[in-house]
């Protein structure tokens, strides 16, 4: 998409690697907010429902690995509602859920037709953590790694970071060392924001470092100008 570029960068991106972990999810409206079961408070922008045995992780993601659903659903969610009411009707909450699944069923059938049963399985699982799941959920959306794929050319294969989060692909060289500092070689004031970029995908992710390079390239103050001062 950019001329001119270096065409050893455009190599080097071009053999980045994908994982074979896609991910499903499920954007649900609920008629009140989670109900966990502990008697801890959860407070987390993000919570993972991880088993309490590292084999069974492990086990799990093997699976994964050769394409294989994971007898144990790792899912993670997030209900924003609890941190910005204003997002929701009085009363109520929204919850958005992951979990892992191959980006080719095992089965052979299509994630078109079958994405609506893998998110019953996922609410019935989140159930053992939430006791009024999945009474609460009033309408819920399902996002499978083919409509990830859709809707954006970064999410190959349902890959929802863009890039396989692998050692060689982490931090500075995310995707590639020539492009891990968020800018492109031999183009003044152009920038890199997205999934494929270190930390991840969102405002506080990639966003956030990618417009601290911006202030900085300008010889702005990023954490003065997000004080609003």
């Amino acid at each position: 998409m950019i001329d001119g570029m270096d065409s050893k960068v455009r190599a080097s991106a071009e053999a980045t690697h994908i994982t074979a972990a896609a991910c499903i999810t499920v954007h649900a409206a609920l008629s009140e907010p989670l109900k966990f079961r502990t008697r801890d408070a959860v407070d987390a922008v993000m919570v993972e429902m991880l088993p309490d045995s590292y084999e069974t992780l492990r086990r799990n993601f093997d699976e994964l690995r050769y394409g294989r659903f994971m007898p144990y659903p790792l899912l993670g969610l997030g209900s924003l509602s609890q941190f910005d009411p204003s997002r929701v009707p009085p009363g109520k909450a929204i919850l958005h859920l992951w979990d892992y699944v191959p980006y080719r069923r095992p089965d052979g059938r299509g994630w078109d037709e079958t994405k609506h049963e893998y998110a019953d399985r996922m609410l019935a699982h989140l159930s053992r953590f939430a006791a009024n799941i999945p009474g609460c959920v009033l309408q819920a959306h399902i996002d499978s790694p083919v409509d990830m794929e859709r809707t954006s050319p970064s999410f190959r294969r349902g890959d929802l970071h863009g890039i396989a989060t692998a050692t060689y692909q982490s931090g500075a060289h995310r995707p590639i060392p020539e492009l891990g500092q968020y800018t492109v070689p031999g183009l003044d004031r152009f920038y890199l924001v997205g999934p494929f970029q270190h930390p991840g995908g969102g405002v506080f992710g990639a966003g956030r470092a990618t417009a601290m390079k911006m202030f900085e390239a300008l010889g702005m103050d990023f954490e003065k100008q997000g004080r609003g001062k």
